[in-house]
């Protein structure tokens, strides 16, 4: 019985010196939010390429859907412009449902969805509707960009 009430001692002792975060995770995930649905969507909208790519660290990586994987600033501001080029283009919706940013407040991920709406090449009006994951890094200068954007159309 002793050894037990020792080690239940040792335990709380333990946990009690384990760090805490200290991170505001509420305040980081506002952040997040704000370069997601402020920022970046207010210049997709406006077809403001380098805005929209301003979102992404130097070494992201765009995984679309039946296409291969692009990484770098460069690859990515060409998947950007082909898509901000699409005739008649009009994002409706590009949210972020789930942030979860971790204890040590440098990563974080989201899960949201999407929805925009373009002209095929008949001139017929379509929507896409779909979801996205994103991981974000908090850079040495404190701001959120995201490191891994993969997303996909809904059925």
């Amino acid at each position: 019985m002793r050894w037990r009430v020792s080690i239940l001692l040792w335990a709380a002792a333990f946990g009690a010196c384990a760090p805490q975060p200290t991170v505001d995770q509420t305040a980081e995930e506002a952040v997040i939010r704000e370069v997601a649905e402020g920022a970046m969507l207010g210049a997709a909208r406006a077809g403001d390429l380098d805005g929209v790519v301003s979102a992404y660290s130097e070494t992201a990586v765009m995984m679309p859907p039946g296409a291969p994987s692009e990484r770098g600033l460069d690859a990515l501001r060409m998947l950007w412009a082909s898509f901000l080029e699409l005739p008649g283009i009009d994002i409706q919706r590009m949210d972020e449902a789930v942030i979860h940013v971790s204890d040590s407040g440098d990563m974080a991920y989201s899960l949201g969805g999407y929805q925009f709406g373009y002209m095929d090449s008949e001139g017929n009006a379509l929507v896409e509707q779909g979801k996205h994951v994103r991981v974000w890094e908090k850079g040495a200068d404190g701001t959120w960009k995201i490191a891994v954007d993969i997303w996909n159309a809904n059925p």
